[in-house]
């Protein structure tokens, strides 16, 4: 196993001996850093995390670190350096809203009526698992079911009882 702090720092994190070092390299208060790992400890040092719940889940839980002492296997307080930091800024990875669709893929207008002709799967759609996300992978089958759908209705082929591409309810 490689040791990690053999390794060299990579270019897109920053890194700082102390908390003070590295609030300066980041631009941030020293002060603010200081008091935000302060309370951050202190709840990790009982397993919660009533910032971003962190390790709240069984998801969570099982990617923790089974040799960690402290009772959430994801959370231990930052006692000593190095400290790191990088960047976060805003990315597309998913979706949990999106444009309505029936079951068959077919676009819903405000009335929940289908719209003849437009179809919709994947990320540009509404997520099958609504407001939650059950883990890596997890919207694949979905979409692969819902696209199978919708391209067996778009084409006109039957798919049995729920053939709808005559366009029985779409407008």
């Amino acid at each position: 196993m490689v040791d990690a702090r053999q390794e060299p720092t990579p270019d897109w994190l920053v890194e700082g001996a102390t908390l003070g070092e590295l609030a300066g390299k980041i631009d941030v208060p020293a002060q603010a850093l200081a008091e935000t790992v302060a309370r951050f400890n202190e709840h990790a040092a009982r397993g919660e995390d009533p910032d971003f719940h962190r390790g709240a889940s069984a998801y969570d839980r099982y990617w923790g670190d089974e040799q960690n002492p402290y009772p959430n296997p994801s959370l231990a307080p930052l006692e000593q350096g190095p400290y790191y930091a990088l960047a976060v800024v805003n990315g597309c990875f998913g979706t949990s809203g999106g444009i309505a669709t029936d079951g068959l893929g077919r676009v819903l207008d405000a009335d929940g009526d289908a719209i003849r002709g437009l179809f919709a799967v994947g990320n540009a759609s509404e997520n099958a698992f609504a407001a939650g996300y059950p883990g890596a992978g997890a919207t694949l089958g979905p979409i692969m079911t819902m696209a199978y759908l919708l391209g067996r209705t778009a084409s006109g082929a039957s798919i049995g009882d729920l053939s709808l591409a005559d366009g029985a309810g779409a407008r």
